[in-house]
């Protein structure tokens, strides 16, 4: 696993950068005409804008303190579109009672896929992947350290969530999110009173 790890990242550094013509100086732009070299048959915006378990997208640009330039993308999860998916690996079903629970509005899951891309300064049409990874937040339970929403994230450290995105299939983590979900919201809620 850290073989494929290593190798995935090595080639989303040193292939994933697609010199491009036509972009311009718009950072969002040539990201999202890119490919990457662990699958250049559908460009990073395509399969982005195009992921089926995406409610919503969104593409901004961030400048660091060190004066780069991150391209940012954020998906909402579609958390009832996953309703009835098994991962191939652990073998969990995220059932429609899962899915129910984490659309509540009192105590509801919210679940947000995050990457970010550098621009290099060596081209403005060069960009390297710099963070993949799902974020997820507890509506209606606050952090007792911040005061915001409670927040969990899963880092793609593999690859395997972006693999995921762009084959347009859930991630194989998904199921362990809505696991998170359950024991988080299980330890926020009051214990019961014993009956006199």
């Amino acid at each position: 696993m850290k073989t494929y790890a290593r190798t995935f990242r090595a080639s989303l550094l040193l292939a994933s950068s697609l010199l491009l013509a036509g972009c311009g100086n718009d950072p969002i732009a040539t990201v999202k005409t890119g490919t990457l070299a662990s699958d250049a048959s559908v460009t990073v915006g395509g399969a982005l804008d195009g992921y089926r378990y995406f409610k919503t997208t969104k593409w901004e640009t961030l400048d660091t303190e060190q004066g780069r330039t991150v391209v940012q993308f954020t998906g909402a999860i579609k958390l009832e579109a996953l309703a009835g998916f098994t991962d191939e690996e652990s073998h969990i079903t995220i059932t429609p009672a899962m899915v129910e629970k984490a659309l509540s509005a009192d105590k509801g899951l919210e679940v947000e896929y995050v990457c970010q891309f550098v621009i290099l300064k060596s081209s403005d049409h060069l960009f390297d992947l710099n963070y993949s990874g799902y974020k997820m937040r507890l509506l209606g339970v606050k952090d007792k350290a911040s005061g915001g929403l409670a927040e969990q994230e899963f880092k793609d450290d593999d690859g395997s969530f972006l693999k995921a995105i762009f084959a347009n299939k859930p991630a194989p983590a998904m199921e362990g999110i809505f696991i998170a979900f359950g024991q988080l919201q299980a330890a926020e809620s009051p214990a019961p009173v014993p009956a006199p």
